[in-house]
C-alpha cells in the first residue's frame, strides 16, 4: 500500500544507492592503494572507477526517470561529492 502512494522503498532507489556505495566502497580502495603506494593495484582501481563513472551515466539515464526528483538530486548529489573525492585523490597520486 506505502509504494503506490510513493512512500516506500523503490528498486530503482535502491539500485541507485546500491551502486553509490560500491563505487564508495572502491574509492575506499583506492586511497588505501595510494596511500601503500601499490602503482599496480591503483591502476587497476582507477580503470574501475573510470567504468564505474560511465556505468552511472547510464544508470542515471536509464531509471532516473522512476524516482522522485528529491530522491535523484540526492544520489545526484552523493555521486558528485564521491566523484570530486576521487578527483582528489588522483590529483595527489
Amino acid at each position: 500500500m506505502f509504494m503506490a502512494f510513493g512512500c516506500g522503498p523503490s528498486v530503482e532507489k535502491e539500485k541507485m544507492t546500491a551502486f553509490t556505495q560500491n563505487y564508495h566502497k572502491t574509492l575506499d580502495e583506492y586511497a588505501d592503494a595510494i596511500n601503500k603506494a601499490d602503482s599496480a593495484k591503483k591502476a587497476e582501481i582507477e580503470a574501475k572507477l573510470d567504468t564505474l563513472t560511465g556505468q552511472w551515466a547510464l544508470l542515471k539515464e536509464s531509471i532516473g526517470t522512476e524516482v522522485t526528483p528529491q530522491t535523484m538530486e540526492k544520489i545526484e548529489a552523493e555521486f558528485r561529492n564521491l566523484a570530486k573525492k576521487y578527483g582528489e585523490l588522483y590529483g595527489k597520486s
